[in-house]
C-alpha cells in the first residue's frame, strides 16, 4: 500500500512538472463557458509533412434561431505554454490594431451568395470582437538564452487554424446546398502561465501585461498576416466572457439581417 501511494505521489508530482496542469485549467473554462471542446486537435505540418497537434479546437455557434439554414461558429485553436522561468518579451510600437485595417487579419470562412452579407459579418467580428486599444506586436524576444517557445505555439496555433480552415473550406465545397449559409471565424490563441511582457519600441518601456495580440505574417501556409491572440491564464476568463457577448451580438445580426441591395440573392 504504501508502495502503491508512494508511486502516486510521484506520479502527481510529474503532472505538476509538465505542461498539463495549465491545460486541464484552461479546458475547465473552456467547458464552464458552454464551449465544444476537442483536446489534441491532431494536423499534418504543411511544411515537413509530419503529424503534430495543438491543444485544443473549440467550437461554438449554431443556427441562427429566425432563419433556418443561416449559420454562424467560432473556431478556437488554443495552444498553452508553461514558461516557468522563461520571459516572453514582445516588441510593439505606438500603434494599437485599430490603425492597422484589423478586418484584414480576420480568419473567415463564408458560404454565401450574399456577398455584401458577407461582408458587413466580418466588419462586424472587426468592431465587436477586436480591441482597438491594445498593441499589436511585431516580433518578441526571449531573453536569456532561453529555448523559443513562443515561435513554436505561434506556428503550432497558425498551422493548426490553417489546417481547421481547409477542412471547413473542404467540407462547404462538398455539400453545396444553394439555400445554406455558413460563417465561421477562426481565432488563434496561446495562453502562458505567466511572464507576459511588452517592450514597447517607440517609448523603450518594459511593462509587464496579461494580454496582446501579435501579428504574424507568412507563417506555415498562411500567405496572409493574422492575428494571434496571447494572454495570460488569469485573463482567460473575462476573455471568454466576453467571447460569449460577442458570439450572441453577431448571431443577432445576421438574425436581423436585411440586404440593402435589392439584388442581392
Amino acid at each position: 500500500m504504501d508502495k502503491r501511494k508512494s508511486l502516486i505521489d510521484k506520479i502527481k508530482s510529474d503532472l505538476e512538472e509538465s505542461g498539463y496542469p495549465l491545460e486541464i485549467e484552461v479546458m475547465k473554462e473552456l467547458l464552464k463557458n458552454k464551449w465544444l471542446v476537442t483536446p489534441q486537435y491532431h494536423y499534418k505540418d504543411p511544411i515537413e509533412g509530419k503529424e503534430r497537434s495543438v491543444d485544443f479546437l473549440c467550437l461554438k455557434g449554431g443556427n441562427i434561431q429566425a432563419k433556418e439554414y443561416e449559420r454562424f461558429y467560432v473556431n478556437l485553436i488554443i495552444e498553452c505554454k508553461k514558461l516557468e522561468d522563461k520571459q516572453w518579451v514582445l516588441f510593439t510600437m505606438n500603434d494599437a490594431i485599430g490603425r492597422e485595417n484589423p478586418e484584414a487579419y480576420i480568419q473567415f470562412v463564408a458560404n454565401s451568395r450574399d456577398w455584401m452579407m458577407n461582408f458587413e459579418t466580418s466588419l462586424q467580428i472587426d468592431n465587436l470582437h477586436y480591441n482597438k486599444e491594445i498593441p499589436v506586436a511585431l516580433n518578441h524576444y526571449i531573453p536569456f538564452n532561453k529555448k523559443d517557445s513562443l515561435y513554436e505555439a505561434l506556428n503550432q496555433s497558425i498551422n493548426g487554424l490553417y489546417s481547421k480552415k481547409k477542412q471547413v473550406n473542404k467540407e462547404l465545397q462538398e455539400h453545396d446546398f444553394p439555400v445554406w449559409n455558413g460563417y465561421n471565424m477562426f481565432v488563434p490563441i496561446i495562453v502562458a502561465d505567466s511572464n507576459l511582457y511588452q517592450y514597447n519600441i517607440a517609448s523603450d518601456e518594459i511593462s509587464e501585461v496579461d494580454f496582446l495580440y501579435y501579428r504574424t505574417t507568412g507563417m506555415g501556409e498562411i500567405e496572409d498576416s493574422s492575428i494571434v491572440e496571447i494572454m495570460r491564464k488569469d485573463k482567460l476568463n473575462d476573455y471568454l466572457s466576453k467571447l460569449n457577448e460577442t458570439i450572441d451580438q453577431i448571431l443577432k445580426f445576421i438574425e436581423t439581417y436585411e440586404p440593402k441591395d435589392p439584388n442581392t440573392v
